[in-house]
């Protein structure tokens, strides 16, 4: 009987120890990746690995580091900090996950973006473009319908740049920072552009998973192109306040 206990507890260990190497580019051969994402350089366990480059249609990471935690896999969680690039890299950030089956959850997050990958996802018509470069500080994102359940974070559009194909040059646009937070689900952005010549304020809202509504209130000053000018103008409805533009669009997620 003792070593029949002894055999169920070194087999137990054995199987932990498995468990606990199992190389992470095992784990990459199961994982029902989509076709579009390509992983190359996997290397480490599945508790703590890297990736030299993660590959998709519109997004190169690099670098892409985990820690994985497993004593919350026993209360059905996965925890994990993930990182990647760094400041060199086109892209680089780091987050805090908790994934659960109703979600994920972020937590200390911090993303570092070029502006045409804001672009990409942003679908703005007329030919328009953005440029500069996006931070994101994300304290707390946790999951619910139809995106959160709360969040609290920031985004900075730093050297901001807008191009039309009705503009001679790309106008700069200077800094804008938006606030993030959660209401009755949607995300919610209050946009402050004061540093901006645009001298902007405005909301934006997701209210589900394929629209982005927003209001903008601005009062241009001399400093930017005639022809922006012009045609912020012919866009928005004059009102005392400023110029005000409203808008219901498609987000290319």
């Amino acid at each position: 009987m003792i070593w029949l206990r002894r055999g169920i507890i070194a087999g137990c260990l054995y199987l932990v120890f498995l468990i606990a190497t199992l190389p992470a580019a095992l784990l990459v051969n199961w994982l029902p990746l989509p076709d579009d994402v390509v992983l190359q350089g996997v290397s480490g366990t599945v508790w703590k690995g890297d990736v030299a480059v993660v590959r998709e249609r519109r997004i190169v990471l690099e670098k892409v580091r985990w820690d994985l935690s497993p004593w919350p896999l026993l209360l059905g969680q996965v925890k994990a900090n993930v990182q990647f690039g760094d400041r060199n890299s086109e892209i680089n950030g780091r987050v805090d996950l908790v994934a659960e089956t109703s979600g994920i959850s972020i937590y200390n997050g911090y993303l570092e973006v070029p502006g045409k990958f804001v672009d990409s996802l942003a679908n703005l018509p007329g030919g328009s473009r953005l440029d500069g470069r996006f931070r994101y500080a994300i304290d707390r994102f946790e999951h619910g319908l139809p995106w959160c359940e709360s969040l609290k974070g920031d985004i900075y559009w730093e050297e901001a740049m807008f191009s039309n194909r009705l503009l001679k040059n790309p106008a700069p646009l200077g800094l804008f920072h938006v606030t993030l937070s959660c209401v009755d689900g949607q995300v919610v952005g209050v946009i402050d552009g004061s540093q901006s010549p645009l001298n902007l304020t405005g909301e934006l809202k997701l209210p589900d998973r394929e629209r982005a509504v927003g209001s903008l209130l601005m009062q241009p000053d001399r400093t930017l192109p005639k022809d922006l000018r012009e045609g912020l103008e012919f866009l928005s409805d004059k009102t005392p306040e400023g110029l005000k533009i409203e808008f219901d669009t498609k987000l290319g997620l």
